[in-house]
């Protein structure tokens, strides 16, 4: 391959990076992450939720599964994203026990990170030298 056309080729797909990366953060499965945690009763840090007023137990933020099931990820701006839910009750919940819980923990964090650096460069090479 020519030098100056792979040069080209090159800068073209770098230019598409910050469009893999929002493919594929809206793409990873941020739901079953939050919602597993949720169902320990736990926050992103390892404290729990709540406890019930009743005591009946730990606060774990199933008990529709609706606020799970509508979890959303948005970009506030470009490459940061926050955290969400579409049920008409988010924000009283919130209020109650914190937008924390809506987030994912350090350790997810990481893991999302090297998720997504080795899919953009394998997308990058891949659109680089393969083509």
């Amino acid at each position: 391959m020519e030098y100056q056309k792979l040069l080209q080729r090159a800068q073209r797909e770098k230019e598409k990076i910050p469009n893999y990366i929002d493919e594929l953060v809206n793409d990873y499965d941020f739901n079953t992450l939050i919602r597993n945690r949720w169902l320990k009763g736990k926050r992103p840090n390892g404290e729990i939720i709540g406890r019930y007023k009743n005591g009946g137990g730990l606060v774990d933020l199933t008990d529709t599964t609706e606020m799970g099931k509508q979890i959303q990820i948005f970009e506030v701006r470009k490459n940061v994203y926050a955290f969400g839910s579409g049920v008409d009750y988010y924000d009283k919940i919130v209020e109650m026990f914190g937008l924390d819980n809506f987030n994912i923990t350090p350790k997810e964090t990481i893991e999302l990170f090297d998720f997504i650096m080795l899919k953009v460069q394998e997308k990058y090479l891949n659109n680089v030298y393969l083509i």
